[in-house]
């Protein structure tokens, strides 16, 4: 159901309490999900999270059914609850939060109140809007804030991912520190050759570098240990590190 019809249907009947925006909605790059409970104030919710979204797709609130949340036909970024009731919404939330890794999830309310929207944010919602109350610009801003951060994590796990399919040749991923993951992945992008220790430090911490220095060697030392037999982590007369398979020459010792 495309997010217009549902403008149309708010204005034929005249539904006085929303707020029309003539900004640009968030466009569709931002997958949502819309669970909307059947209330008194459904329509009022409905045509708000229409007026803030080009697209979404919408879905009837169930307490006890998890098919609304499956992304397994269809993935989405954002999950928005409209409802009236913090306390069945709240516990919707904590039933199915394994569900829900990486969703940025959002209550909708009409004419709440302050501890009504504290309840739902102490059960784990990232935000809770008012309707009645909040103007969609103020609405689509903070929601596009909360569906960034959300980006820069999964970025930040789809790399980790990339890193450890990268290394799983050489090691068992899942013993790794983060720093023994991110050394090794620099290492074997740069497999038999020398890679200096200033730049092996950049790549822990690129704002502050040289606080890394001293315990480089404690962290491949630990490397060499978890390696898969026949590679090999070698050092030259610089200092620098190498890494090495049982075909490759050795470096100068």
């Amino acid at each position: 159901m495309q997010a217009n019809n549902l403008i149309e249907f708010a204005m034929s009947y005249g539904i006085e309490s929303l707020i029309v925006s003539k900004s640009v909605k968030l466009s569709a790059e931002y997958r949502t999900r819309y669970l909307s409970t059947n209330d008194s104030f459904k329509n009022e919710r409905d045509a708000f999270v229409a007026n803030i979204f080009d697209y979404t797709q919408i879905r009837q609130f169930s307490d006890d059914e998890t098919f609304a949340l499956s992304r397994a036909a269809d993935d989405y970024d954002i999950l928005i609850i409209g409802g009236s009731d913090p306390l069945r919404m709240g516990r919707f939330l904590r039933a199915n939060r394994f569900l829900l890794n990486n969703i940025a999830t959002i209550a909708v309310l009409h004419g709440s109140t302050p501890p009504r929207r504290a309840r739902l944010l102490n059960v784990g919602f990232d935000d809770v809007i008012d309707s009645a109350r909040m103007p969609v610009d103020e609405a689509m801003a903070r929601i596009a804030a909360i569906t960034q951060r959300y980006a820069v994590t999964r970025q930040v796990h789809h790399s980790m991912h990339e890193k450890k399919a990268g290394i799983a040749h050489l090691c068992n991923p899942t013993e790794l520190t983060p720093r023994e993951l991110a050394l090794l992945a620099a290492l074997s992008r740069n497999a038999g050759q020398a890679v200096a220790v200033s730049q092996l430090c950049r790549v822990i911490d690129p704002a502050d570098p040289a606080k890394f220095k001293r315990s480089i060697k404690v962290s491949m030392s630990n490397l060499r240990r978890k390696l898969t037999p026949g590679y090999r982590i070698e050092t030259n007369f610089q200092g620098a590190y190498g890494l090495y398979h049982s075909a490759d020459q050795t470096v100068d010792s």
